[in-house]
């Protein structure tokens, strides 16, 4: 989805089906994305320093490929200038092992080491 088509949908009116399946899918993403990433930032050192990351039940793979989406749009985001200086808080960066992570870059790192881990263990 480029940004014409995110204009486009979002001033298409919306029916109230609609509107209730975009708040589901938003409250699932977020209660996942708590579970997942903790609520600080010792949480997301201790989910990447893990073996994998420990995955919180009741969640499809689906979940954590809609959760990845939502945070490489974000990730995008906040690499633009304009936005970066408002959201700096996002930007603070730690080192885990070798590698260095801005906070939203540990966030994508751990959705997508759990959604391998996920794959793998289907297989």
């Amino acid at each position: 989805m480029n940004e014409d088509d995110l204009e486009r949908l979002l001033l298409r009116p919306l029916d109230d089906l609609e509107l209730t399946k975009i708040d589901a899918r938003a409250r699932r993403s977020a209660t996942l994305a708590e579970a997942l990433w903790g609520k600080t930032p010792r949480d997301l050192e201790r989910q990447l320093l893990a073996v994998h990351p420990e995955l919180p039940p009741r969640f499809q793979l689906a979940d954590y490929r809609a959760l990845e989406r939502s945070t490489q749009r974000t990730l995008l985001l906040l690499k633009k200038p304009k936005v970066a200086r408002l959201f700096s808080v996002w930007s603070s960066s730690a080192k885990i092992g070798n590698t260095q992570y801005t906070e939203m870059e540990a966030r994508l790192e751990i959705v997508r080491r759990a959604i391998r881990h996920l794959e793998r263990s289907r297989d």
